[in-house]
């Protein structure tokens, strides 16, 4: 099936226009243009929900991912460029207060817990945005949007199956949201590429889910480094608010019925659940039973976490860094009956994009591997694998390559004993 095609067919073309237009992309295509400079780019929209219809037509786009996702997943190669096909939509808004500020929604991606946007944001023409030191601890970036401001109220993000929001999506349990930003790419220094990030928590989307709402966006704030905090503002005095359309942005994603015991680190026990790969996380949930349990899980979370890889077919490690945020929810009966129960439902963002199908095992380490490899004759319990007790038989049977030629040796074994019988 040409995915060009599917795409056409919502949008009111005529069927000569769409062979036209067909045509055209797929030359396009072929030559993996890149996305013009935004200085080029600048086209402005009205504020309003008819306006982000035209992200409809992003979806026919071939200029392939833009320069935030790349910087942000980690995109170095052709082939991990191939895992993802983000939707471009290409919203542009101009700051309805005047100030010359413009927004631009470019692209959307999501799996089944992880909703991610990138836009860039542009100050008026001669305007120079503070700078940082690029030497900043992990997960921090050098600016943060505001999300609260005595103008324009605190920022929200929520979502809907339909652009008015008459209709709210009810699948959310919890999430978390907010702003990474990148550094200014483009030289001009009036630039910032943003990247959006929306998480559930003891949830996934459905089909359903089928806008994405952000607003007010308001204010930009520089990173000061003597403070250790977001406290300088570099760019104020706009208003933003947008509605994204989420339709043709899921990527490829494999959901698992089972559960395991994990050893974290070597020694935090846990019970994981829910287990899910999609090319750039892996999620889970990690359920414990004891106070002590939860207490151990808690502190290795708030202290980033444990190593954990992707163990590809050809033997490259690809590895998994636990999120800055998480969600914990508990249950603990009258102090005498010693009964209590907690769960922490996380997201852990791969070092680049992978093909879930070349995966060969998850490895944490202290458990089914180590730092340098996985465990091959070391006497001692190991807990988890990632094998067909993880249930998914479209996956195991169709999808992942080196359990299907696992299967193929059996059966050519299995033929072997019969013929020997």
């Amino acid at each position: 099936m040409n995915p060009i095609r599917d795409d056409l067919e919502r949008l009111s073309f005529s069927q000569s226009e769409k062979e036209a237009l067909t045509a055209a992309l797929t030359a396009a295509g072929a030559e993996r243009v890149r996305p013009m400079p935004m200085a080029y780019r600048r086209i402005i929209a009205l504020v309003a929900v008819v306006s982000l219809l035209i992200g409809a037509v992003g979806a026919v786009s071939v200029a392939g991912i833009s320069p935030g996702f790349r910087a942000f997943f980690g995109i170095e190669t052709a082939e991990q460029e191939e895992r993802l096909q983000p939707k471009t939509i290409h919203q542009v808004y101009e700051d309805p207060n005047g100030t010359g500020t413009v927004l631009t929604v470019e692209q959307v991606l999501m799996d089944s817990r992880n909703l991610y946007v990138t836009m860039d944001l542009a100050a008026p023409e001669g305007t120079v945005l503070p700078q940082v030191p690029e030497a900043l601890e992990l997960g921090e970036s050098s600016y943060w949007v505001s999300t609260r401001s005595e103008s324009a109220g605190s920022m929200s993000a929520w979502l809907t199956q339909d652009a008015e929001g008459a209709q709210n999506w009810d699948g959310a349990g919890s999430m978390s949201y907010g702003f990474t930003a990148l550094p200014d790419e483009n030289g001009a220094g009036n630039h910032i590429s943003l990247v959006f990030q929306l998480t559930l928590y003891g949830s996934t989307f459905d089909e359903t889910c089928q806008y994405l709402h952000i607003g007010p966006i308001s204010q930009l704030n520089r990173y000061n480094p003597a403070a250790g905090c977001y406290d300088q503002i570099a760019l104020e005095g706009f208003h933003f608010s947008v509605v994204i359309p989420l339709e043709g942005s899921r990527v490829e994603q494999y959901d698992f019925q089972g559960r395991s015991l994990v050893q974290l680190g070597g020694d935090t026990l846990a019970l994981m659940d829910n287990l899910s790969l999609s090319p750039i996380c892996l999620s889970f949930d990690l359920l414990c039973g004891s106070e002590d349990q939860y207490n151990a899980l808690s502190e290795g979370l708030s202290n980033g976490g444990w190593p954990v890889y992707v163990l590809l077919r050809d033997g490259t490690r690809v590895d998994a860094s636990f999120p800055g945020n998480f969600s914990f929810s508990h249950y603990a009966a009258e102090e005498d009956t010693g009964i209590f129960f907690a769960a922490a439902s996380l997201s852990l963002q791969l070092e680049h994009p992978i093909d879930p199908a070349e995966v060969d095992d998850i490895i944490f380490v202290g458990d089914n591997g180590d730092e340098t490899g996985r465990y091959t004759d070391t006497p001692k319990r190991i807990y988890f694998s990632f094998d067909p007790n993880w249930r998914n038989d479209h996956y195991w049977n169709e999808v992942n390559a080196l359990q299907m030629e696992r299967n193929a040796n059996r059966d050519d074994t299995s033929d072997l004993l019969i013929q020997m019988g």
